[in-house]
């Protein structure tokens, strides 16, 4: 077993009209875009000690309560360094074809993609005139 992080969210719930305490961990992002949580640790997302105090900032600055929670996991688990990894960021576009080769390979894909000759062109175009 190692030694990762996540995030415990705080939250409470009315249970015959009164208040209780409960805690949540976090999961990830759906893809609404709402915060998916569990009660287990086990189903929880694991990441890098860093990683997990960027999560709770970011998710602190918009009305949760969280706090970085230290969770066990198995040697074939993923440890999640990035916000990309989580959902919490979208994945940076590829780089743009840096050689005619590359040029020519990503027109194939365009190709193979099922796009029309005319956005093949303004594709090809659009990275002629960025590079």
């Amino acid at each position: 077993m190692e030694t990762s992080y996540g995030v415990k969210l705080h939250t409470s719930a009315k249970v015959d009209g009164r208040t209780v305490p409960w805690s949540l961990y976090y999961v990830g992002r759906g893809k609404d875009g709402e915060v998916k949580t569990n009660t287990k640790p086990f189903n929880a997302a694991f990441m890098t000690e860093g990683l997990a105090n960027l999560l709770v900032a970011k998710l602190n600055s918009t009305g949760h309560h969280a706090e970085v929670c230290e969770l066990l996991c198995d040697e074939n688990s993923t440890i999640h360094d990035n916000m990309v990894g989580l959902g919490e960021e979208a994945q940076p576009p590829d780089p743009p074809p840096t050689s005619l080769a590359e040029l020519s390979h990503a027109i194939e894909k365009c190709l193979q993609d099922h796009l029309s000759p005319l956005e093949v062109l303004t594709f090809a175009i659009k990275i002629v005139l960025c590079c």
